[in-house]
């Protein structure tokens, strides 16, 4: 007789677990593949896009797996580096 054991996939924010291949296949050792927005060993921490400071000397707004830049009105440009031209 032959017995099987599933085991539960613990990775978390809607990971997917994976058969790790430095392991037996079987062996039960799984690592968690994550979505966009999520890291860890079971995709338990949130990635927060604002500690990169993607928006230079503009406000970064965080939300859910995104951000959102809020510029100075004397700043423009995508990522709020570029100045205004000077008007003469």
């Amino acid at each position: 007789m032959i017995e099987v054991t599933v085991m539960s996939c613990d990775c978390l924010n809607g990971g997917s677990c994976v058969s790790d291949t430095k392991f037996p296949p079987g062996s039960g050792a799984y690592l968690c593949v994550c979505l966009p927005g999520f890291h860890g060993d079971l995709c338990e921490k949130n990635v927060t896009e604002c500690q990169l400071n993607p928006c230079g000397l503009g406000r970064c707004i965080r939300g859910l797996h995104s951000y959102s830049c809020n510029c100075p009105p004397e700043l423009k440009g995508k990522f709020w580096f570029l100045m205004n031209e000077i008007q003469m």
